[in-house]
C-alpha cells in the first residue's frame, strides 16, 4: 500500500509521532495513520486540529522529529557506555573543529572527544542526546 498523501505532503511515515513547534514555543503531538487520517493531539489548546493541520502543511520547517541513528551510531554509544560507565548525555560542540562533551546523570561535565565529526553526525543535528536514547532508538 502507497503511503497516504498527507504523509507525503508533512515529509513523516506512516505510524511516526512528531510534534508541530509554533513559533511560540508550544508543541502539538502528530500522528498519521494507515489509512490517512491524522491525529492530533494538542498540548496548548490555543487552536483547532485544522488549523494546527494547515500550518503543519504550511510549515514543513517546524516539523520535529525523533533523531534515526545508525546501526554504527547505536554500537559506538554502547562502547562509550562499557568505557565510562558514569557517562549519561553527549552534546555536541562546534568550537575548534568538532568536539563530544560527556555528561553524568546529573549534567556534571565528564570529559570530551575531539575531531569525531563522523562518528555521531545524527548528534550534529539535535545537539544533545543521552547515550539510552541512542541506544533504544536505533531504525
Amino acid at each position: 500500500m502507497d503511503k497516504p498523501r498527507i504523509a507525503q505532503v508533512l515529509g513523516v511515515e506512516v505510524g511516526e509521532d512528531v510534534k508541530y513547534r509554533h513559533t511560540d514555543g508550544t508543541a502539538e503531538n502528530i500522528c498519521v495513520c494507515e489509512d490517512g487520517r491524522v491525529i492530533i493531539s494538542s498540548l496548548s489548546c490555543k487552536m483547532s486540529t485544522v488549523a494546527v493541520l494547515i500550518n503543519a502543511i504550511n510549515h514543513p520547517d517546524r516539523i520535529i522529529r525523533k533523531p534515526r541513528w545508525t546501526e554504527q551510531e547505536v554500537e559506538r554509544a554502547k562502547a562509550i557506555k562499557v568505557l565510562y560507565p558514569v557517562v549519561k548525555t553527549l552534546a555536541y560542540v562546534d568550537i575548534v573543529g568538532q568536539t563530544f562533551y560527556m555528561y553524568d546523570d546529573e549534567d556534571n561535565y565528564k570529559g570530551s572527544l575531539d575531531n569525531l565529526d563522523e562518528t555521531f553526525p545524527t548528534l550534529r543535528s539535535i545537539r544533545r542526546a543521552t547515550l539510552d536514547d541512542i541506544i533504544g532508538g536505533a531504525q
